[in-house]
């Protein structure tokens, strides 16, 4: 009977790790899609002039600086 059980104990312990690991990857997984969502917000949509740099290049904001003068 004790073999039974020590096995068991092993077997439950190795699930256990995969399920925390588990666990662990995918907690690791949505923060990484959180910040990156999060940069995109803040970043680009607020901020015209870096959404227009990455649209035009910086010629365009060159060139509108030099207009402006």
């Amino acid at each position: 009977m004790s073999t039974i059980s020590a096995v068991f104990l092993q077997v439950t312990t190795h699930v256990t790790l995969y399920f925390s690991l588990l666990i662990i990857g995918a907690m690791f997984t949505a923060a990484v899609g959180v910040s990156i969502f999060s940069f995109y917000l803040d970043e680009y949509w607020e901020d015209e002039d870096y959404r227009n740099e990455l649209r035009y290049g910086r010629r365009k904001k060159r060139n509108n600086k030099q207009q402006k003068v």
